[in-house]
């Protein structure tokens, strides 16, 4: 431990390219939960976890629930998906968003929806999760009394003085509500907070522009491509303006080429030829 507060994040099943932060302070940790030691490297410690009481998915739930748990040693924690890239001062964020706020968590909003029951239906549209859970989960929250745009945040990015004893009971009924409903951690983080009548801050976050994080897709499963698939994205995040953006069609013609086929492929080319053409 080298300082009071860590960051961290998990990633199972090869799920996601894991990035280096670009900034790293001498007295913050970076930690990843996973079970393949090779992903976490660099300035990320690996926390192993080999042999599951829960399945992957839960497991990832849990620990991104409940930092109280693993962290209590800390004062601040930073949760990210696997997916966020750290290119800031992870501190500075922390003082804007929740040292200056006097707030216990910080959570970025929802940039297209501001409704869990709406989140539901995009959910179901999308093939996220089962949706006669989904379905079953929101009609439980509508009996119960939860009302419609309540607001919804996006959890990629938690911030969190997570020993707090309000936070300790907010995350506790967020993670027994993300287990009994559809796993689907944005579909019940507004009902705990509502739950527990637990204040927290949102901000928002422009991922293309913001001077702290960067989002990049998932990782592609395709044995054939997925190597150069993140060599594609790695070279991606290393790079700025026209070069980053031809590698990010690349990397993204290469997942459609290998999820569909050429023939999607080249559908979709042309119609992106077609919209953009001057």
């Amino acid at each position: 431990m080298s300082g009071d507060i860590v960051v961290y994040t998990a990633v199972f099943n090869d799920y996601d390219v894991l990035l280096q932060p670009e900034v790293t302070p001498s007295n913050v940790d970076f930690i990843c939960f996973t079970d393949e030691k090779d992903i976490a490297k660099g300035v990320w410690e690996p926390h192993l976890i080999n042999e599951y009481e829960i399945s992957p998915k839960l497991m990832s739930g849990k620990v991104k629930t409940l930092p109280h748990q693993f962290f209590s040693e800390y004062d601040y924690s930073v949760w990210v998906d696997g997916n966020i890239h750290i290119i800031g001062d992870i501190r500075k964020v922390l003082k804007e968003c929740l040292q200056d706020q006097e707030s216990n968590m910080a959570v970025p909003s929802h940039p297209r929806r501001s409704c869990i029951y709406d989140e539901a239906e995009a959910c179901i549209r999308l093939d996220k999760a089962d949706p006669e859970r989904i379905r079953a989960q929101m009609k439980r929250y509508r009996n119960l009394g939860f009302p419609e745009e309540y607001g919804l945040s996006e959890t990629r990015i938690l911030l969190r003085k997570h020993n707090e004893e309000e936070v300790v009971e907010a995350m506790g009924t967020w993670w027994k509500e993300y287990k009994k409903g559809a796993e689907r951690d944005q579909l019940s983080f507004e009902f705990a907070a509502w739950k527990c009548d637990f204040e927290y801050k949102n901000w928002v976050v422009d991922y293309e522009n913001s001077e702290y994080f960067r989002l990049y897709p998932h990782k592609i499963s395709n044995e054939r491509f997925g190597d150069v698939w993140e060599l594609l994205l790695r070279t991606q995040a290393k790079r700025s303006g026209t070069s980053a953006r031809l590698l990010e069609l690349s990397r993204g013609a290469l997942g459609i080429y290998a999820d569909e086929g050429l023939i999607p492929l080249l559908r979709k080319a042309s119609d992106f030829l077609w919209k953009n053409k001057r």
